[in-house]
């Protein structure tokens, strides 16, 4: 019997998913969760999100997240998580999860800015990659006399692919040039929208959100949206979408005597 589990496991783990990217197009994305500030430095967080196609409108993906945030010292914060996915794939989902670990430092350079570095580990392993490099920077000014205390932010994020599938590359005679992951900076994703706070525990934040795939001039033979050898198909090709998000976050502080108060927010982290 412990035989089999452990077989299961290391199958689980050595798969490939089926299918990861989006369909190009429009979506819409919906989140709700809980953020719990547990005592003077931890912070947790539980939240669902998920992602409508419009073309068909059906579901494309739900995701489930849990969120930890540990303050180590002033405007220095490290970062964990562990996320469900359900990805449709033909008829039916497939499903895989993403374990994150990452360090943030919040008011860089004494403005309202945060940066974060993320390594996100997927099981199964992805096509393109099955570790993810995250670099975000999120800017959000105050400003006074904004209906439902408002308050915008822009957020960019670079992702480094790598350990995918390998990739068979060919050259103009149709030679093997070299067959191995496309390791390499292969997406962009900017946000922007307005945080608003409705009550003392809720807030509400609103957000478009551009997703860009590329290749780079860094390293040979790293490219995705590559021909096949007899140019019949493109090999992982790019995968480039734009979303409209709304989530919904309530949020606890017991952090003194029981009590429960609102929380610093910490938002402007769209998963997915």
């Amino acid at each position: 019997m412990k035989k089999t589990i452990l077989f299961y496991c290391l199958l689980m783990l050595s798969k490939t998913a089926s299918s990861q990217d989006l369909p190009t197009g429009f979506k819409n994305w919906l989140s709700v969760g809980i953020e719990l500030k547990a005592s003077k430095n931890l912070t947790l967080e539980v939240s669902q999100l998920s992602c409508m196609d419009f073309n068909p409108y059906q579901l494309q993906f739900s995701q489930l997240s849990f969120g930890l945030t540990y303050k180590l010292r002033k405007n220095t914060y490290l970062l964990a998580g562990a996320e469900r996915y359900f990805f449709r794939f033909d008829s039916g989902f497939d499903i895989y999860h993403k374990f994150s670990a990452g360090i943030q430092l919040k008011n860089t350079f004494n403005i309202p800015l945060k940066q974060s570095i993320e390594v996100e580990y997927f099981t199964p392993s992805q096509k393109k990659h099955q570790i993810r490099g995250v670099y975000s920077a999120s800017y959000s000014p105050k400003i006074k006399n904004l209906p439902m205390k408002a308050r915008p932010f822009i957020k960019g994020m670079l992702y480094y692919y790598y350990g995918g599938a390998p990739l068979t590359y060919y050259g103009n005679d149709g030679e093997t040039l070299a067959k191995q992951a496309p390791n390499d900076f292969h997406r962009f994703r900017l946000l922007g929208g307005f945080v608003f706070q409705p009550t003392k525990h809720w807030d509400m934040t609103l957000y478009y959100g551009w997703n860009k795939e590329f290749n780079t001039p860094f390293f040979e033979n790293r490219d995705l949206n590559i021909p096949s050898k007899n140019g019949s198909k493109i090999k992982y090709p790019f995968n480039d979408y734009t979303f409209l998000g709304l989530s919904f976050t309530y949020h606890l502080n017991l952090e003194s005597n029981g009590k429960q108060k609102s929380t610093e927010k910490n938002n402007h982290r769209p998963r997915g």
